[in-house]
């Protein structure tokens, strides 16, 4: 029987890693968005140096470290790192390509990594015995959690239908109290009979619904905990994490950890275990101070670090508590100073809840030189990266000379999530119940306007304030008396959210976003509702963030532009759907059609900027709709774009030809270049 390879988490995880890598290099060689770019790029060259030292593959985590040196000093420019620098990128990324191939083969092997002087060409040792239970366990877990994903998808399929029972269960009793009414004017017995027939069916619909939600909860609730995994998976690894920053930086630290007996969500645990072990490593480099200066302040020799977990409601909470320093507030002053992220000014107002954040935000760091442990300011934005993947939020506690302690709040699962349904203008969304503090109706007087922004105070407490819609399209003032007011938290953080109307309380099925709408920092999923329709779930500690550091007043937010609508004609809803995501999200309003016939109807009778139309579509195809469109003397000055997965160059021209004003391939499609063909076509 062969012998189990100690690296196979770790070579899909590096692949994975790599991939995403040479993704973003060829991005930044296009001229794509540099900012994101280099953020992301960082942020997986960070994980790919530790996950490399994790398992002690040292000529990796170098080469991963060089990736770094090499592209950090352009993390703030105004535009891509030069060419020269991309092409030593891309040899590096070959090189790493070629270590990881040869990785753990029993011939020593000549280093593939080039540019990396003096690089260490001895096989890679296997790694420790503590990250062999995590590589083995989350290895067969990859497998097994697509198949449970698809049943949980089935599940919620399968739920639908009962809330459709529901609503035939309430028409059946208005039916029902409509005929008991009406008895004495027609054949009262005759009324009577069916009344009575009509309230036995409803009983018995109630009861199956009853029956068939208890299973169906039954079932999630089992397939849900299949996903589950123990914590200590990984928090043992931790511990040659410090080691090896121990053995770096020369320092005595001691770690406890408790907690690991507490179950999470594979898709919960696989982030944080990246975010764990950069905060034991920040800790390590930043926090506990050398033992010489920590006797001097009368505190043992040996540093101290904590990793513990606790249940909170329902939520999970990391502690990773040391006893160093404390977080210098002064040292992230002068770093966001050096960095022009503040000006003098601004850092001498800013408090303690912005300089954490700007320490959060990436590409700041207080350490005095740049190791391999530390000092590129990649880190905290990595774990904050890592903790918005898992839902959860992130918060800082300093005590200057005492330590520093970082709480990592998660939900138990990401399969479901109790939400609370509203309503703002022409959207409807949902908010996590937990996050939801208290919901008030109050006088519309009671918020007060300033240049500052909107805001409101309940219970003697201040709380920035905006409309949940102003996100996403242009806000009218409101004349209502009252409005409802949402006040929210997520860690220490508060911000207040007005809505429309409150709907619905119920548990979601969270499902991701589609890859081609990129990173939206405000959406964390979508959840179908009683039709199948998305709904978008909103990140509640980005949505705080955004209202709290919003300090522009309302009427410069959002500048109110009289746009016409656009009209989305895919005969997909997920295409549909996506599309109407994308242009809401950057503050135009749409409609929905399923066919080129439909969207003729509608045209007839709404006045539309801009048309966005399928190709391929039962019964009237795109190029039709162009045609007959540019032939109809009301229709012909609105633009059409065709979005389409034909890509061959006699279909473009044959768009083009008919009268499109532009034609974007589905497989080609970016959000960016489609957003931007919606703005010039709209003027």
């Amino acid at each position: 029987m062969a012998a189990k390879d100690p690296y196979r988490y770790f070579r899909i995880e590096a692949r994975e890693l790599l991939d995403a890598l040479e993704l973003q290099v060829q991005g930044l060689a296009k001229g794509e968005p540099a900012a994101d770019l280099m953020a992301r790029l960082l942020r997986a060259a960070h994980t790919l140096k530790g996950a490399s030292r994790v398992v002690k593959a040292i000529s990796m985590a170098e080469a991963a470290h060089g990736l770094e040196s090499l592209l950090a000093p352009f993390r703030d420019g105004p535009g891509p790192p030069p060419t020269e620098a991309l092409e030593q990128a891309v040899a590096l990324l070959s090189g790493l390509r070629r270590e990881l191939d040869h990785l753990g083969q029993a011939a020593p092997h000549a280093s593939a990594i080039a540019g990396l002087p003096q690089q260490a060409t001895a096989q890679t040792p296997p790694p420790g015995t503590a990250s062999k239970p995590l590589a083995e366990s989350l290895q067969t877990l990859r497998v097994e959690i697509g198949q449970l994903d698809r049943l949980l998808e089935s599940v919620a399929e399968a739920v639908l239908p009962v809330g459709q029972v529901d609503l035939g269960v309430l028409q059946l009793i208005e039916l029902a109290q409509g005929l008991e009414q009406s008895s004495g004017e027609l054949r009262a017995e005759r009324l009577d009979a069916l009344a009575g027939q009509l309230r036995r069916l409803s009983s018995q619909f109630s009861q199956a619904a009853e029956r068939s939600r208890g299973s169906l909860d039954a079932l999630r609730r089992e397939a849900t905990e299949l996903r589950l995994l123990p914590a200590s998976l990984v928090l043992e690894p931790l511990k040659q994490t410090l080691d090896d920053a121990c053995q770096t930086l020369d320092k005595r630290i001691s770690l406890s950890i408790r907690g690991g007996e507490f179950r999470l969500d594979a898709h919960v645990l696989l982030p944080l275990r990246d975010a764990l072990i950069q905060l034991v490593r920040n800790a390590a480099s930043h926090g506990i101070e050398d033992a010489a200066l920590r006797q001097a302040r009368g505190k043992p020799a040996e540093g101290s670090i904590e990793v513990s977990l606790e249940r909170r409601g329902d939520r999970i909470r990391f502690h990773v508590r040391d006893d160093g320093a404390g977080i210098d507030l002064d040292a992230v002053r002068q770093a966001a100073i050096s960095k022009g992220r503040l000006s003098p000014e601004q850092a001498s107002a800013a408090g303690e809840t912005q300089l954490y954040a700007l320490l959060l935000d990436g590409g700041l760091s207080t350490a005095r030189e740049v190791t391999a442990i530390a000092g590129r300011g990649v880190g905290l934005d990595l774990v904050r990266e890592a903790v918005r993947r898992a839902r959860g939020e992130l918060s800082i506690r300093s005590h200057p000379g005492r330590g520093c302690e970082f709480l990592l709040d998660v939900p138990p699962s990401l399969v479901a999530v109790d939400v609370l349904v509203v309503e703002s203008g022409r959207l409807r969304a949902c908010l996590p119940l937990h996050n939801v503090r208290q919901a008030l109706r109050l006088p519309s007087s009671a918020i007060e306007h300033s240049d500052s922004g909107d805001r409101i105070v309940i219970d003697q407490q201040l709380y920035p304030l905006r409309r949940l819609h102003s996100f996403h399209s242009a806000v009218e003032p409101s004349s209502a008396p009252f409005c409802s007011v949402l006040l929210l938290s997520a860690g220490e953080a508060r911000a207040a959210l007005q809505v429309d109307r409150l709907i619905a309380t119920r548990e979601a099925v969270v499902r991701p976003l589609p890859a081609v709408l990129g990173n939206l920092q405000l959406v964390a999923g979508a959840s179908p509702d009683l039709n199948g329709d998305p709904l978008p779930i909103f990140n509640p500690d980005a949505l705080i963030q955004a209202i709290v550091f919003d300090k522009a007043p309302p009427t410069q937010r959002r500048p109110v532009q009289v746009l016409p609508p656009i009209l989305v004609i895919d005969d997909s809803l997920t295409t549909r759907m996506m599309e109407q995501s994308i242009l809401e999200s950057a503050g135009y309003e749409v409609d929905l059609a399923e066919s080129a016939e439909q969207a003729f109807e509608m045209a007839r009778a709404r006045r539309y900027g801009l048309f966005v139309c399928d190709v391929e579509m039962p019964g009237m195809n795109g190029f039709e709709f162009v045609r007959l469109s540019r032939e109809d003397a009301d229709l012909r000055q609105v633009p059409v774009v065709l979005v389409t997965s034909l890509n061959k160059p006699e279909d473009k021209q044959r768009g083009m030809q008919a009268g499109a004003a532009d034609y974007i391939v589905k497989s080609e499609f970016e959000q960016q270049r489609f957003l931007s063909t919606v703005a010039r076509l709209l003027g």
